[in-house]
């Protein structure tokens, strides 16, 4: 046998000694402690010459006749590797007390993995105080035992430690011919690791705040001891805003002070995680009976041992798993069934088994990024062809102009404050809306004063122009800063300012027709959807008037990068009408079916009523007369057209259609679903409106858009016509 990894103990060498042991055949040494006051003991690392290593230094922790170490780390592995000696005779407690420093120093090296060998001299074999205090201190460590089998006479006194997975190593006992203790062999199945901190890691320092919600109430007082008047009367009046921030930020950071943050290597991470709401003390305990059964197993001296533990562990694992699934199911039940929304609950909870994207990794440093985002813009902007015209051309005549900005107080403030996300995510002084939202009572006033200071100034702080930003892979290569998306959290404080500049400058251009019909984004009841209806009512209209239609598209991703979650309601109005969206409704049902735990053909429509979950269908007739509802100004009643006195003449007009297409698409689809309603439910205020179709579309869950007619929500709703 060639080890690859050799641990002595009591080598009884002194360290000028050492020299002439270097090498004992395809190994050399690596590492060694000798005595300097005592004779005998030490400890020692002997390492295949082909195995890259670097020496750890554990000097602090080492004690003559107490505790003696070695330790190397391997860096192709990102292994720790110890040599422990503890005499027979030694301090127990000295050896405990240097042995827990030791482990609490070795582990905080961000190396997951760790395998120490030695001779530790405590009787694993029997039952002790000592053995008990020894093995509950690996524990607390994450350490186990990893031998039990004899090595002097019946005495286990040699072992391995680790806390490698179990099935990752075996262990066995076998007798070297050279001393009186037989040598414990641990034979793991390792793989190089490869490293994943880029080498421009080393040039930078990663900070965090970490904020915690006990610790509020301490930063309003303080921010409530601030004489912010007598503050802002020690500079100019536009540079409030920042002395304001800069103040604000102080104190924050004396309540919430910035932690350096390690830069991890590959870390082995358990598949795990911590939150197991249906992880209850009974499944605790059955979890650990399955480990100490495997742990016998692995442990058993005799084949026969073996064999009866591994029937044991394998039927209790069995059992084990039966009763996982059974916790799981019945909280996932009780989660969907006692929320307040069920589609919501059960959507989290399949979101939560979602595979999460491996982390992307990138030769580029942040100034890299930082250098390309910034100039990225001005390049475009340089390659773009003189237009030849003047803009404000297409603008009409303006009949007043924006002079001034309007003041704010301390009442919009709050208000502009409470209505921002209440996020987490912090900005490039550590802030975010949850901590503004906070302290709002505390900041509104001298914000408000700040702020009305930039607008009479006309001047933007610089403080406010710095955002953090994160870049978002997109496509191909990751040494491109061109494929990366840049995601910019601006500074809380900028929010709020521009808030109110936005509003000031929509009033002005909405109200003085400065903006295209066209315009669609960053509008008021303006959206994607909008864009698309008036985009297909253009194309309807074309083909029911035989005329070609030419449509250009621009792709401005590197200006503005879309970024949104699909969900079944967007763009439904467009497609909601179209044969493929029966598909989508069999969808729903298999995951109501999943979600319930129903059998395959069960009945799904009681499923719909009881967990509160509209049908594909139901959600496009809802958003289809919620639509009609919002924008009834926009389509003619016949009424409009002609002045006779008609049984229907409050009824909306029908686009008249050529083609079977158009006439089962939006909006004429909708129209008809808004006529065959009740006159009374028609003209109820929108709220309203929306509650009770969305109750009734609850009790009677649609699987056709005809179901919609012949099985009339309200009882009297008309039938559909060919208008």
């Amino acid at each position: 046998m060639e080890p690859s990894i050799m641990c002595i103990t009591e080598h009884w060498l002194k360290e000028e000694e050492s020299n002439f042991y270097g090498n004992i055949g395809t190994i050399s040494l690596a590492s060694i402690y000798c005595r300097n006051l005592h004779k005998n003991g030490g400890a020692a690392i002997y390492l295949n010459k082909k195995l890259q290593y670097k020496i750890v230094e554990v000097t602090n922790y080492c004690k003559e006749c107490t505790l003696e170490l070695a330790a190397v780390e391997l860096v192709d592995y990102h292994i720790i590797v110890v040599s422990v000696y503890h005499p027979p005779n030694g301090d127990f407690e000295g050896f405990t007390l240097l042995l827990d420093e030791f482990l609490s120093f070795i582990l905080s090296r961000q190396q997951d993995r760790i395998i120490i060998g030695g001779d530790f001299n405590v009787h694993l074999e029997i039952p002790s105080k000592e053995r008990d205090i020894f093995v509950n201190l690996l524990r607390s460590h994450n350490l186990f035992v990893g031998s039990l089998c004899p090595t002097r006479g019946d005495a286990c006194l040699d072992t391995m430690i680790t806390n490698l997975n179990s099935w990752e190593y075996t262990t066995r006992v076998v007798d070297p011919f050279i001393s009186d203790h037989s040598a414990v062999v641990l034979q793991a199945n390792l793989h190089k690791t490869e490293q994943t901190q880029e080498p421009w890691k080393a040039n930078y320092i990663s900070y965090s705040i970490v904020v915690r919600e006990e610790r509020i109430p301490i930063l309003c007082r303080k921010l409530e001891g601030i004489n912010w008047t007598e503050v802002f009367g020690l500079t100019k009046q536009e540079y409030m805003l920042d002395i304001l921030l800069a103040g604000y930020v102080n104190v924050f950071n004396t309540v919430f002070p910035k932690t350096m943050r390690k830069v991890s290597r590959n870390s082995r991470r358990g598949t795990q995680t911590a939150n197991r709401p249906w992880f209850d003390e009974t499944l605790a305990q059955v979890k650990n009976l399955v480990v100490l059964l495997h742990h016998k197993y692995k442990t058993a001296a005799t084949p026969e041992d073996k064999n009866y533990w591994l029937n044991q562990y394998q039927k209790q694992k069995k059992e084990y798993r039966i009763q996982v699934g059974m916790a799981k199911r019945n909280y996932t039940s009780e989660t969907i069934m006692s929320a307040d929304n069920n589609c919501k609950a059960a959507w989290d909870i399949i979101n939560t088994h979602h595979p999460k994207k491996p982390q992307m990794e990138s030769p580029l440093n942040p100034d890299d990024f930082n250098n390309y985002f910034v100039s990225v813009a001005e390049n475009i902007l340089q390659e773009l062809p003189d237009c030849g015209s003047n803009p404000m051309n297409n603008v009409g005549q303006v009949q007043q102009q924006m002079m001034d900005w309007k003041l704010v107080s301390a009442d919009r403030v709050t208000k502009i404050v409470s209505n921002l996300k209440n996020s987490r995510s912090q900005d490039i002084y550590g802030l975010s809306t949850f901590v503004l939202k906070a302290t709002a009572k505390q900041i509104a006033e001298p914000l408000a004063a700040a702020i009305n200071s930039c607008f009479v100034a006309g001047r933007f702080p610089d403080c406010l122009k710095t955002a953090r930003t994160v870049p978002i892979h997109k496509k191909e290569e990751t040494s491109d800063p061109a494929n990366f998306r840049p995601i910019s959290m601006v500074p809380i404080f900028s929010k709020v300012i521009e808030t109110e500049m936005k509003m000031q400058m929509t009033n002005f251009f909405e109200g003085n027709g400065l903006l295209s019909s066209s315009q669609h984004g960053f509008r008021n009841r303006r959206s994607t959807t909008s864009a698309l209806l008036a985009l297909t009512e253009n194309i309807q209209r074309s083909f029911e008037d035989g005329e070609s239609l030419a449509l250009t598209l621009c792709d401005l991703s590197k200006a503005f990068d879309s970024l949104f979650h699909s969900h079944i309601i967007y763009g439904l109005l467009l497609w909601g009408h179209a044969p493929a969206v029966h598909d989508v409704l069999l969808l729903q049902k298999k995951a109501l079916r999943i979600v319930t735990f129903s059998g395959f053909r069960d009945h799904c429509r009681p499923l719909f009523r009881d967990l509160g979950i509209l049908t594909v269908y139901s959600q496009f007739v809802l958003c289809s007369l919620m639509y009609i509802k919002k924008n009834l100004v926009q389509f003619q009643k016949r009424c409009d057209i002609h002045s006779h006195n008609t049984r229907h003449a409050t009824r909306l007009e029908v686009p008249r259609s050529r083609l079977a297409g158009n006439y089962n698409s939006f909006p004429s689809q909708a129209i008809r679903f808004f006529n065959s309603l009740p006159r009374p439910i028609q003209e109820t205020p929108n709220s309203w409106f929306y509650t009770t179709l969305k109750s009734k579309l609850l009790e009677k869950p649609l699987y056709s858009l005809q179901e919609f007619y012949s099985e009339p929500l309200f009882g009297s709703q008309a039938p559909p016509q060919r208008e």
